[in-house]
């Protein structure tokens, strides 16, 4: 019974119609005259019904302090009860090996806003990684766009290190001394520049950029280059994750890189795509090869190998023993001096080429398959079908063609 019931249960006893008249109230106390003892009946009557009415009454209310004094303890006790859940655990770590819980205890860092990297929406533990020695002469670290680097070196040791794109960008501004060749390999997006230089170093620059609009989700979006010297070889190498852009989205991406290389450092270069441009390299072996770019090359002396499998080569002021090769580009040649020979080959492209050295000092070999071949010099013109075999010099001459024409100047 609650406090209400009882509070109700009182208010009606109070109100309620008296069961005994007056009248028979005095019957009762003339009757009690017939009684012996001193003691009449009615007040006997009367004193048996307060008798039991005053126990109901105590029992309820005993009854209602005991009901209410439990309720209470109950609500006391599952108050404490969900406290005590609240702050327990809610998930219990089900191996019992303490070495595997201590692990996974460590392998778990708080959540930060580099976590969150391919969907907004997603939320990713990262792993912690422990931090690989560096050699503190040489080994570049992450470089922001404002900011430059300049690792020192001993040239007696194998050094190596990475830079890594963030946030869609990665810009690298760079230098490397002890360096007597330069190595690159990979693909870019806009052009290699190569540039002789009166630095006593190698300065290399690299621009990465990755934008894309719409609505989508991304995976595998990464660009490293990485850097390995060995034996005063510095090898450069750019490794790319292609985008994967799940919705409906445009992108863009854009990478070059430039270096400045000092005098009589030999120089390759290999990229799948993008152009390469080369100036001002003397007096060492120059090998530039790209498939799906142009090459444009002035200003240079050495041993030169310029090859492109689908563009055009331009050369200007080249001196030294010469190879150009195109598949189905054109090949133009401006101001060319022959050390030794020059071998310019193209698939289905034209050939057009001037050449500084003296036709008497020159052995030619001239041919194409379905073009003209032709010379326009002042000490030689001649027209031949499609092949042309003229004199007798130290300097060897080839040009050929399979489609185009073969002109020399």
């Amino acid at each position: 019974m609650t406090e209400e019931s009882l509070q109700k249960l009182f208010a009606d006893a109070k109100m309620a119609t008296a069961e005994t008249s007056v009248a028979e109230v005095s019957q009762w106390i003339g009757a009690a005259a017939t009684v012996a003892g001193g003691t009449t009946i009615i007040q006997k009557l009367l004193q048996k019904k307060l008798i039991i009415m005053s126990s109901i009454i105590t029992s309820t209310i005993i009854g209602a302090i005991i009901f209410f004094s439990t309720d209470s303890s109950n609500k006391q006790e599952n108050r404490a009860t969900s406290i005590i859940e609240k702050n327990t655990p809610s998930t219990i770590p089900t191996t019992s090996n303490p070495i595997v819980q201590k692990n996974n205890t460590e392998n778990i860092l708080p959540l930060t806003q580099s976590a969150i990297i391919d969907t907004p929406a997603a939320v990713n533990l990262i792993t912690e990684q422990k931090e690989e020695p560096q050699i503190l002469s040489e080994t570049p670290k992450i470089i922001n766009s404002d900011t430059t680097e300049t690792p020192q070196v001993n040239q007696d040791y194998t050094s190596s290190g990475s830079w890594k794109s963030l946030n869609d960008s990665l810009h690298v501004d760079t230098v490397f001394n002890g360096v007597k060749a330069l190595v690159f390999k990979g693909r870019i997006n806009d052009k290699i520049a190569v540039n002789g230089s009166n630095r006593t170093n190698v300065a290399m620059n690299f621009h990465y950029k990755y934008k894309v609009k719409g609505i989508y989700t991304r995976k595998n979006r990464e660009c490293e280059v990485r850097y390995e010297k060995k034996d005063s070889v510095l090898t450069i190498q750019i490794d790319r994750k292609n985008p994967v852009n799940i919705g409906v989205s445009y992108s863009k991406e854009t990478s070059s890189f430039s270096f400045e290389v000092p005098e009589n450092i030999a120089v390759q270069i290999k990229t799948s795509f993008g152009d390469i441009d080369v100036s001002g390299l003397k007096n060492n072996d120059f090998d530039f090869q790209t498939s799906y770019g142009d090459i444009k090359a002035s200003v240079v002396s050495g041993n030169i190998n310029l090859k492109s499998s689908y563009g055009d080569i331009t050369a200007e002021q080249l001196n030294g023993k010469i190879d150009i090769n195109t598949g189905y580009g054109d090949i133009n040649g401006k101001n060319i001096t022959i050390s030794e020979q020059l071998d310019i080959k193209s698939g289905y492209g034209d050939i057009d080429c001037q050449i500084m050295n003296p036709i008497a000092d020159c052995a030619l070999d001239l041919k194409t398959g379905f073009g003209k071949v032709k010379m326009k010099r002042t000490d030689l013109e001649l027209d031949a079908a499609s092949k042309l075999i003229f004199g007798k010099g130290n300097i060897k001459i080839t040009a050929k063609s399979g489609y185009g024409d073969v002109i020399i100047r």
